[in-house]
């Protein structure tokens, strides 16, 4: 059993690289415009490497039932935990108009990328873990680019455009290298470059999460922030886990699946929305109260939920 001590021993350089990004955004190191390029190389190459390291061949991802699981589940748990935050929106003080979309979307999207990668590698290692974690994102990532953006900028349709970014094309591009059986054809030094592309990914997306808490930081955010603040603590640290821990323990799905929504469960709220609500006519300020607040107190959350929930959850193969 994976003790308390240990979980917390992962999670802590996984803070100390945020910390780091944090430190050379404020600093100046990395500039407005250094930081997009960073960002864009992080999605577009490493990410997308990493992606296909872990998907393509991986055995697991041969049976559609854990495919169609893990991208379900992603997308469930985000349309449930949006219609949930945007319920209680208003017992803490947010209407239509004045921060209740903003917070339902930023509340309802757990942290799924560059956080939630390096706590499974260390929680539940192996590279046929990772592969279904991607899985699972690509739900959350349909969640957000359909009824996320329809909810927070009131478009009429989906932004279905948006789902072809480097992440989703390297899932698909792998899914479908395994199902035509074309991944065995790879040359080695295709896919070493995948391997070593790839192992960029985790730190230098923790840098970027940090940079970009850097620059969402603001003296302002803190200002009547109280409510937000616990509030969304309550939600995403607190009803949303417990919601996500008895939904897999009531059903009969892979070990490797509950895996990763125990982890899942245990992050902090994402900070894309940030982003988003800036882009779709959102609230940024509320977006950013809701990151502070679940982030800080995810470092004393996280590992309680996680050996909790391996407590009473079977997650051995």
């Amino acid at each position: 059993m994976i003790s308390y001590a240990h979980i917390l021993a992962a999670i802590i350089p996984v803070f100390l690289i945020m910390a780091t990004g944090f430190i050379i955004r404020r600093t100046g190191f990395i500039s407005d415009k250094g930081d997009t390029a960073l960002m864009k190389l992080s999605i577009n190459l490493f990410l997308p490497s990493l992606i296909l390291d872990k998907v393509v061949g991986n055995p697991l991802l041969s049976s559609s039932t854990i495919v169609l699981w893990a991208v379900g589940l992603g997308f469930g748990f985000v349309l449930v935990a949006m219609a949930i935050c945007f319920a209680f929106a208003p017992l803490l003080g947010l209407e239509d108009g004045k921060g209740r979309r903003t917070f339902s979307i930023t509340c309802g999207i757990t942290n799924y990328g560059f956080m939630a990668l390096p706590v499974m590698a260390v929680v539940f290692p192996g590279d046929e873990v990772l592969g279904v974690l991607f899985l699972h994102s690509l739900g959350i990532e349909l969640a957000i680019w359909t009824l996320g953006i329809t909810i927070l900028s009131g478009a009429s349709r989906p932004q279905w455009k948006l789902l072809i970014n480097g992440p989703v094309i390297a899932i698909v591009l792998g899914l479908s290298l395994n199902a035509s059986g074309l991944h065995t054809f790879l040359p080695q030094a295709i896919t070493s470059v995948f391997t070593d592309f790839g192992s960029c990914a985790i730190p230098f997306g923790l840098l970027l999460v940090g940079a970009a808490i850097a620059d969402v930081l603001d003296p302002k955010a803190f200002h009547n922030a109280t409510r937000v603040f616990f509030g969304s603590c309550a939600l995403r640290l607190g009803l949303l886990p417990l919601i996500m821990l008895t939904t897999i323990y009531t059903l009969n799905i892979a070990p490797e699946l509950k895996q990763v929504v125990i982890v899942q469960a245990a992050m902090p709220a994402a900070v894309f929305p940030v982003v988003l609500a800036r882009h779709y006519g959102g609230h940024p300020l509320t977006a950013v109260q809701v990151v502070i607040g679940t982030t800080i107190a995810s470092a004393l959350t996280m590992p309680l939920v996680i050996s909790l929930a391996l407590i009473y959850i079977p997650v051995n193969p």
